[in-house]
């Protein structure tokens, strides 16, 4: 699943990117019921994808063509979802960005 997210976010396609985020937290969610922990690789997932949208963020910003509406507004809701995210998991996500 990371690997789906990663080929959208680089081909900036937020609205698949969105859709394969939510289908990562569902299996999050129920290894967490099963294992109590949270896995390395979603750790590394959200830790990229607030870099990747903070990029995109700033792209934006100074792109002549801009950015289609659905994908602008998916954009903008990945943002919220990774920013909850981070604030869930922050210990983990700051020893991740200090490690790498």
């Amino acid at each position: 699943m990371t690997k789906k997210i990663d080929e959208a976010q680089r081909i900036n396609d937020w609205i698949a990117t969105s859709k394969e985020y939510e289908s990562l937290l569902r299996a999050v969610d129920r290894l967490r019921n099963v294992n109590e922990t949270i896995p390395p690789a979603f750790i590394k997932c959200i830790a990229g994808l607030e870099k990747a949208i903070v990029d995109a963020v700033a792209k934006e910003k100074t792109a002549t063509k801009k950015m289609k509406a659905p994908n602008a507004k998916a954009m903008n809701g990945m943002k919220q979802k990774v920013k909850k995210a981070v604030v869930e998991h922050s210990d983990a996500v700051q020893k991740y960005n200090e490690l790498s």
